[in-house]
């Protein structure tokens, strides 16, 4: 029951922290597989 409270209060933090990795993974193979759309 502790585990299931911990998880429920923290849902949203831990959705928030996964969706930011995504946006910073996304962010990085974009600059990776576009490198010269970044230098002009």
């Amino acid at each position: 029951m502790l585990s299931y409270e911990f998880l429920k209060k923290h849902r949203l933090a831990y959705t928030s922290v996964v969706v930011f990795l995504f946006h910073e993974a996304l962010e990085c193979c974009m600059y990776i597989n576009a490198p010269q759309r970044a230098l002009d």
